[in-house]
């Protein structure tokens, strides 16, 4: 069966290329979901979604300058609908 569904428009936000590049990759090997912007920090992840709006945020929490937090606090500011997944590889419990 053939779906008229449109893929899920994501954005991922790390300042780690090579972890970047790998989800991207990862995620645009899925027919149903399209990396169309990509962020190092949280200025240009806010400029990034107010560009492109995706559908979903993959958001790191460690972020230099502007944490991930304040990350989202600013663009949920300017976009209450948006949705944002944080990510990180730290096991502590104080990121949370």
């Amino acid at each position: 069966m053939i779906s008229d569904s449109k893929p899920v428009r994501i954005m991922v936000v790390d300042d780690h290329f090579m972890v970047r590049m790998g989800l991207s990759s990862s995620l645009n090997a899925e027919s149903d979901m399209q990396v169309v912007a990509e962020a190092a920090n949280g200025p240009d992840a806010l400029a990034a979604y107010s560009k492109h709006q995706p559908s979903l945020v993959l958001m790191d929490v460690r972020l230099p300058g502007m944490t991930g937090a304040e990350t989202v606090s600013a663009i949920t500011r300017e976009f209450p609908d948006a949705r944002i997944l944080m990510l990180s590889t730290h096991s502590g419990e104080e990121e949370v």
